[in-house]
């Protein structure tokens, strides 16, 4: 019979195995990852509806200048930027429309001077002529009675009677019909004098909207970025140039259905990525029919959210018309903001920090 000098162990029944120290941090690193990414997706999906997570545009104050008429820019003055202030040219306008409109109420003009030209000699000729057809009329009335009082005593014919009544009858259709033209006539000449005076009123305007051609700004400001080039057509309304002035705000949107209230004077973050400042919801406006192009998401029917307006206490480093995201405070997405608003400034000051020490090094250099 054969012994074993040893009794050898099972490799199956260790009682206790020994793992790794690696694998216990990759199993919690894979946890960890795997409810930040849950945590992730379900703040992507409601976190909106808990906390103030909105979008919205910086702007100022908008003034678009836009044109009457249709016309030509001949001249540009201004580049995107730049700052105006009222009676500063902005461009020069050729406008064949107002040109010949302006050329069809001079010709207008020119006929109403020459109408009321003719009333105003006809007046005049009226009321010379019309004293002597009166003294013909009355002349008229003093022969009819004389020779009535001789057809009466038998010393004059019937036929010189009726001569009489007709001179008689004639000098009062002439004095009659002279008077009824004259009143006609001045009545013609007050409508054609209201007529001139509106006609002088109406190229007046044409003349103090067209200026010109030159299109001048009425406020102080900054031109916005969009501005036509030379030789371009512009139609009527169509804005010209945008001018924004005042202190800049937000214009944001946030969902109707939500779960947080929002009131005038809460405190938010305004965050574009690479800046985070403080601002305050100055009031709450109305619903919006449908979001700006730049808020919109293709393949989803029309989103309406409520506007309001959010102000700053010191001027923010935002540009113009920057699309910037808004949070509360305490929400996780405020304090993200916070942490990478706190790192820009920490990077930004070791950049300067390092740039005045390179400085100095290359003064001491010999």
């Amino acid at each position: 019979m054969i012994k074993a000098i040893r009794k050898r162990a099972r490799p199956d029944t260790l009682t206790n195995q020994v793992r790794a120290g690696g694998q216990t941090f990759a199993r919690r690193l894979y946890l960890y990852c795997v409810v930040g990414l849950f945590a992730a997706l379900g703040w992507a999906v409601v976190g909106h509806w808990f906390f103030l997570d909105a979008e919205g545009i910086v702007t100022k104050e908008r003034m678009v200048i836009a044109p009457d008429y249709s016309a030509r820019i001949v001249a540009l003055n201004v580049k995107p930027g730049d700052k105006v202030s009222p009676g500063t040219e902005i461009a020069t306008l050729q406008s064949r429309e107002i040109l010949d409109q302006m050329a069809e109420f001079a010709s207008r003009r020119a006929t109403i001077l020459s109408r009321e030209a003719q009333i105003a000699g006809r007046i005049e000729t009226i009321r010379k002529v019309l004293p002597d057809a009166s003294e013909r009329r009355l002349r008229a009335i003093d022969t009819k009675a004389q020779i009535a009082k001789l057809h009466a005593g038998g010393l004059t014919t019937a036929p010189r009677v009726q001569e009489a009544q007709r001179e008689f009858s004639e000098a009062q259709r002439e004095e009659s019909s002279l008077k009824t033209e004259l009143t006609a006539l001045e009545n013609e000449h007050t409508n054609i004098f209201a007529a001139r005076r509106d006609m002088d009123t109406a190229i007046a305007q044409v003349q103090a909207s067209y200026n010109g051609g030159k299109v001048i700004a009425q406020a102080e400001g900054i031109v916005g970025a969009k501005v036509p080039h030379l030789g371009q057509i512009v139609k009527s309304g169509d804005p010209l140039v945008e001018v924004y002035r005042g202190e800049m705000f937000v214009l944001a949107y946030m969902p109707i259905g939500r779960f947080y209230s929002l009131s005038p004077q809460d405190r938010v973050r305004v965050a574009d990525g690479q800046h985070t400042h403080p601002g305050r919801v100055e009031r709450i406006e109305t619903v919006t029919d449908s979001l700006p192009p730049e808020f919109q998401v293709s393949f989803r029917a029309t989103d309406r959210q409520q506007i309001f307006r959010v102000v700053f206490d010191t001027p923010p480093p935002f540009a113009i018309q920057a699309k910037i995201r808004l949070s509360s405070p305490l929400s996780p997405q405020g304090l993200m903001s916070l942490g990478m608003g706190l790192v820009m400034q920490a990077g930004e000051a070791a950049s300067s920090w390092l740039r005045v020490g390179g400085s100095q090094v290359a003064t001491s250099t010999p």
